[in-house]
């Protein structure tokens, strides 16, 4: 509400910590001033409000609105798991779950890779995939780019199609007694629309970062550590939005550059 900064403020100048305060300026910030109520009993800028960017939020709970909800949904897990070998385990599972938004019907369909591979004693190498068809099954009056929209049969937003990462680790012990270590990581995600209410065409994103870190540690428990991460210096968008007040713009949140650092620890 407009002008409830400046009447707080001033209650919490006159009696500082008072818990009073915050009710006190909420009530009085609705009160527009008159002969009846001259100031301080007022909010001598209400009648400005109009003229507010932003307009205030509706107090919650509030005269139709209780402030509860009663949700709720029996969902299952069913999991069946086979060891082909010491090396190789198979599992299938299947899932439901609970959506709280406004999506009536959502499906996810899709494989699962997990793999860990030791060459010698030193090497260490991993690769972890993810592939998922994902279905919006019923979603009517779904917030498109172009105001509601039913997107029943369409592509979840956000949801990567592919996802991959993988990873090269070298460990090796010195004659003196320290440890050091070499790694290398790269994750990969396919391009995707990020959000559902902004065009793919222009908040899209595809990952392909490329990370790295180099350690070593001595007996008497330090630990140096020089990291960098998205050598690759990619590029994408983690999410975007509708700018506020600025109708036809867009707006989003872009990654993380390129970063390096240097981790020093000492145990005790």
């Amino acid at each position: 509400m407009i002008g409830f900064a400046q009447i707080f403020a001033a209650l919490e100048a006159a009696d500082p910590g008072n818990p009073a305060n915050l009710p006190m300026a909420q009530a009085l910030s609705t009160i527009e001033c008159s002969a009846m109520f001259p100031p301080p009993g007022c909010n001598p800028l209400l009648a400005n409000q109009q003229f507010q960017v932003l307009p205030p939020f509706v107090d919650f709970p509030n005269s139709v609105e209780d402030g509860k909800s009663d949700d709720s949904d029996t969902t299952w897990t069913a999991r069946i798991a086979f060891d082909l070998s010491d090396d190789v385990n198979l599992y299938a599972s299947a899932s439901t779950g609970f959506n709280l938004s406004n999506a009536g019907e959502e499906t996810r369909f899709g494989f699962e890779f997990d793999g860990t591979f030791y060459p010698n004693e030193n090497w260490l190498l991993t690769l972890a995939a993810t592939w998922l068809d994902p279905e919006y099954v019923s979603f009517v009056g779904a917030l498109g780019p172009t105001g509601p929209t039913d997107l029943s049969g369409e592509t979840p937003a956000g949801v990567h199609e592919l996802s991959l990462v993988t990873s090269a680790t070298y460990t090796t012990e010195f004659d003196n007694g320290m440890e050091g270590f070499f790694r290398v990581e790269y994750l990969h995600e396919s391009d995707v629309q990020v959000v559902d209410n902004v065009p793919k065409s222009v908040a899209s994103r595809e990952v392909g970062l490329l990370n790295a870190s180099v350690g070593l540690s001595t007996e008497s428990g330090w630990d140096f550590m020089l990291w960098g991460r998205n050598l690759t210096d990619d590029e994408y968008l983690l999410s975007a939005f509708p700018s506020v007040f600025q109708l036809g713009s867009l707006s989003g949140y872009p990654n993380a550059p390129t970063t390096y650092g240097l981790t020093i620890r000492k145990d005790f």
